[in-house]
């Protein structure tokens, strides 16, 4: 289970961001753009610093789901 503060801190992100992913409270990758591009360009970047990592965006919805069903070590939090 996530913490409140932890979901209030990603919906603040999202105020600015449509992607971000956050491990131990530090953000590993976020992106303002509105495709699925940077989730694909965060798992072949970071890779096995992922696990346990939580996605959170507001835009790609689905399409992150799809990629990630990948990738179980995330915790998906679609628009917080």
């Amino acid at each position: 289970m996530v913490p409140s503060s932890t979901i209030d801190y990603l919906r603040r992100l999202l105020e600015t961001y449509t992607l971000v992913i956050v491990k131990d409270n530090k953000i590993k990758f976020h992106s303002k753009d509105k495709t699925i591009r940077p989730i694909m360009d965060a798992v072949d970047t970071l890779r096995d610093e992922l696990r346990n990592a939580i996605v959170a965006d507001r835009v790609v919805g689905r399409a992150v789901v799809l990629v990630i069903a990948n990738y179980p070590q995330f915790l998906y939090m679609p628009g917080c």
